[in-house]
């Protein structure tokens, strides 16, 4: 085919409809030999068996460490390599597989992958390619992990020890090693296009110097395009080109990705934006996209959970996707939702439901929902701690919440006030208001404190409960209409129920403070989370 004839499909392929990315980390990882392909591509797209799956689009998640497939130039897959070396492979059968499911195939290839026990043989072998975390002024938060690669062989690992062996891409010699391999993946596979994941993990510059960097970045995401150029010519068919970076284009920014190039020299033709985020910017994307032909989608990590919110019940996920859709963007992606894994082993929730609902506003318009403000940090005590345990380090943008305002202290916006914002992408018949507060200056009597555990998922800290007393002088507001007074839940929330009509589809101001103590105690109140029912 002609270059013209391959960009009008390429340009083709860009306009499909995706209503929902699963990118699926079908823990690839764990194939062994033994295991029956029909088994395997069984496991894998399992969510496929239900005929109202808004799955359009899969991308298999492929690594980007030790990989599942026989490369010439990445470490492997510890206990395949013999295997692989005899001509042996497994992806273009799952592949295969997916589209004969009526899917669209992407490989999502991690830009740093991690090791879980040790880093790669390669990263070893290279170590002056990786990036060194004593440039880092700050201590790390875990003491548990060696951030820099000085100890590899003193065994003495924390759970994740392999974290620290990140690779450099201001090192010419690192673009060139990750476009051969990412060649392999396109040239080598029948795909309908890649996703370079530049979320799970950052940093990939050096650390506190990453903007400095940005061009390095620039032109290695400009070689990868213009090698997949050269393949979709040998082929004769689109391959299209897709990037996750962080929830907002500052955090891009902080973490050396120059979205505003990326976009305006059509170098990619798919932006996923955010991880765990529950927030995104999307109309800070839209302004840089304009009318070029590069399409948006909001992403959602239901493991790396905002702090508190790892595997939360499933009305939780449909409120982050109706404020997603609100937006209007141009599908939704999902990472770590499940759908099947090669291995058959279930995930820790079922969420097939979801699957029928999520692609569109229309199938989750009537169902129940709570809507939260996102806290700071989370995912794992060992990613970025929690915001109270004082372990918080951003060296990345990407994944951490940064800019979330929760947990926040009273007094921010005058004496004992504090102003939040909560998004709402659709209203219901009901609504109720749930804020759990934290007192470490309380004394007398206080509320319940017997199950004041408000996380989800990850580790569940204590907070410091109000004093009872405190509770009456409590004065909250939504959208500047005053709020009754709250019940005091067994668990140790605050809860109001709340008339419909005061709340808005979209932006929601609320505001909080507390009357009548003694200078300086209302300042060390603090509100930890805020969560609105809609039935």
């Amino acid at each position: 085919k002609t270059e013209a004839q391959i960009a009008a499909l390429h340009r083709g392929a860009v306009n499909r409809r995706r209503r929902i990315i699963l990118h699926h980390d079908a823990a690839l990882d764990r194939f062994k030999p033994s295991m029956k392909m029909e088994e395997v591509v069984e496991n894998t797209y399992a969510f496929s068996k239900d005929p109202k799956s808004q799955i359009d689009t899969v991308m298999l998640d492929v690594g980007g460490g030790a990989v599942p497939w026989p490369s010439k130039h990445m470490s492997q897959i510890s206990g395949l390599q013999d295997w692989f070396s005899k001509g042996n492979d497994f992806l273009p059968a799952v592949v295969k597989a997916g589209h004969e499911r009526g899917l669209e195939i992407f490989f999502s290839y991690r830009i740093n992958g991690i090791a879980n026990l040790s880093p790669e043989p390669l990263k070893r072998k290279r170590p002056s390619w990786l990036l060194d975390w004593r440039e880092d002024p700050e201590p790390p938060h875990d003491p548990r992990i060696p951030w820099d690669h000085s100890n590899w062989q003193t065994g003495k690992k924390g759970k994740w020890g392999g974290d620290a062996a990140l690779w450099n891409y201001a090192i010419p010699e690192v673009q060139a090693l990750q476009i051969e391999a990412i060649r392999e993946l396109v040239s080598g596979h029948e795909i309908e296009g890649i996703q370079l994941d530049f979320v799970r993990h950052a940093p990939y510059l050096p650390v506190g110097r990453q903007w400095e960097y940005r061009d390095r970045l620039t032109e290695f995401l400009s070689s990868v395009r213009a090698m997949i150029r050269e393949v979709e010519m040998e082929k004769g068919r689109a391959i299209l080109l897709g990037v996750k970076v962080a929830s907002s284009v500052s955090g891009c920014h902080f973490d050396g990705i120059d979205i505003e190039r990326w976009v305006g020299d059509g170098l990619v033709d798919i932006v996923a934006v955010g991880a765990r985020s529950l927030e995104v910017d999307l109309g800070g994307f839209k302004d840089i996209i304009g009318h070029k032909k590069v399409k948006l989608y909001p992403s959602h990590d239901r493991h790396h959970g905002s702090d508190g919110y790892s595997y939360p019940p499933l009305r939780y996920h449909r409120a982050v996707m109706a404020n997603f859709w609100r937006q209007k963007p141009d599908g939704v992606m999902l990472f770590n939702f499940g759908g099947g894994r090669i291995d058959g082993r279930a995930g820790k929730k079922d969420d097939s439901l979801g699957f029928t609902e999520f692609g569109q506003l229309a199938t989750l318009r009537g169902k129940e929902m709570t809507y939260v403000i996102q806290r700071r940090a989370g995912g794992h005590p060992w990613e970025f701690g929690h915001p109270e345990d004082g372990k918080f380090q951003p060296w990345s943008f990407a994944n951490s919440n940064l800019l979330a305002v929760l947990p926040a202290k009273l007094g921010q916006h005058g004496k004992g006030l504090t102003y939040l914002k909560l998004d709402i992408g659709e209203l219901g018949p009901k609504a109720k208001l749930r804020v759990l507060f934290s007192d470490p200056g309380s004394t007398g009597d206080t509320i319940p404190v017997g199950s004041t555990y408000y996380r989800y998922g990850n580790s569940n800290y204590r907070v410091r409960p109000l004093a009872k007393s405190v509770v009456n002088r409590i004065e909250s507001r939504l959208n500047n209409i005053r709020l009754g007074q709250a019940e005091v839940r067994d668990d140790g929330w605050l809860e109001w129920s709340v008339d419909v009509k005061f709340l808005a589809v979209g932006e929601n101001l609320l505001s909080f403070r507390v009357q009548g103590l003694e200078a300086g105690h209302t300042e060390s109140i603090s509100i930890e989370c805020l969560e609105i029912d809609v039935e």
